[in-house]
């Protein structure tokens, strides 16, 4: 609960919210101690033992290592907590690029209209999947040939070009669903709500199976 009512006073987002709340839960559970009875042994003993038994990813123990320290430093106030839980060392990894072949299998792989636009959306545009999620119809400015991303990382707007092939593209999808300028074009349980998360990875993963 404090927690939570801290990262919404800074105004970070429910998913950050999520993501520190289970890296205090490896913690906690490792300890089997609550927060406030956690020392900076316990922490350090934590992560050495993270590192060498399990087989995460380069950011799964990152996150790990952020959320403790967040914790640490800005729910329960102790003045350790920046030099006790060090980040590790950056990792860079080169990006995976499809080819233009490849983008077409996946646009054509699959027959879901929702899915096809959503994979033709970010890579026309490069934005975000949560930029796609909470797409509108009304952020679609035809006369400027612009998209408006609101709140996009960082929490703050921008704007991509809009192609007319691809404006074409978006005002049919939008006349065969009937979709209203107020509507997500991707929705979820209805145009007011936008689609799921999981939903959204789970359509663009198993279009490129």
């Amino acid at each position: 609960q404090l927690l939570d009512e801290v990262v919404t006073k800074k105004g970070l987002s429910p998913k950050t919210f999520r993501t520190y709340l289970y890296g205090m839960k490896r913690l906690v559970e490792h300890t089997g101690k609550t927060p406030d009875k956690i020392t900076k042994q316990d922490v350090h003993d934590f992560q050495v033992n993270y590192q060498k038994t399990h087989n995460n990813s380069y950011g799964t123990y990152r996150n790990t290592c952020c959320s403790i320290r967040f914790f640490f430093k800005h729910v329960i106030k102790r003045h350790w907590a920046v030099q006790c839980v060090p980040y590790p060392k950056t990792q860079t990894k080169a990006p995976v690029v499809l080819s233009r072949n490849e983008i077409l299998r996946l646009i054509h792989a699959t027959t879901n209209p929702k899915a096809k636009m959503m994979i033709i959306l970010a890579y026309a545009t490069g934005m975000r999947m949560m930029e796609l999620r909470h797409l509108k119809v009304g952020d679609i400015d035809s006369d400027r040939d612009v998209i408006v991303v609101r709140k996009g990382k960082g929490k703050k707007d921008r704007e991509v070009q809009l192609d007319p092939v691809l404006l074409l593209k978006l005002r049919s999808y939008f006349i065969t669903h009937k979709l209203r300028r107020t509507s997500y074009f991707f929705w979820g349980k209805n145009f007011d709500t936008p689609l799921d998360e999981s939903r959204f990875q789970r359509l663009v993963k198993a279009a490129g199976e």
